[in-house]
């Protein structure tokens, strides 16, 4: 009966070790993106621009503070933001995956960032998101198409 029992227990570590198909925690992705001056292309966060960087703040659409998922970044030395989309759902691979977000630049300047993606099923096996089938990224009303869905810089255009 031990002998058996072993081999039972043996059978089943011996099939999970082997199933990789889920992930129990996934890295974090964002998009990063810096914000332009839609006349003059010049910088509006930073100590060039008009927005201090560090006062920005980023809200859910639920209004719950976000700015955890908003990071500093530079762009060829010019000021700009990294805004993470995880936590993702458990099926990540099936469905397309929504988020929206609010940017307080200042009190009463409050712009929209909407990003709707898909992830590839391969990279289901290999515990990766980072390949993507589509990615829609919309700054206000503008859709902004990045050239490299997996490696995403953006330029968002704003008429301060």
């Amino acid at each position: 009966m031990k002998k058996i029992n072993f081999l039972l227990l043996f059978t089943i570590l011996i099939g999970c070790g082997s199933c990789d198909d889920e992930c129990d925690t996934l890295p974090p992705m964002g998009i990063n993106f810096r914000l332009l001056d839609k006349i003059t292309q010049k910088d509006l966060l930073g100590i060039n621009g008009i927005y201090p960087i560090d006062k920005v703040k980023l809200l859910d659409k639920n209004g719950n503070n976000a700015s955890g998922n908003l990071d500093y970044v530079s762009f060829d030395g010019n000021a700009g933001l990294r805004c993470f989309l995880s936590p993702f759902e458990s099926d990540v691979y099936t469905k397309p995956i929504k988020r929206e977000f609010y940017l307080h630049l200042t009190t009463t300047d409050i712009d929209t960032i909407k990003v709707e993606f898909m992830f590839q099923e391969e990279g289901r096996k290999k515990c990766r998101y980072d390949v993507v089938n589509y990615l829609k990224v919309w700054y206000n009303d503008s859709l902004y198409v990045p050239k490299d869905i997996n490696n995403v810089f953006l330029n968002f255009l704003k008429k301060p």
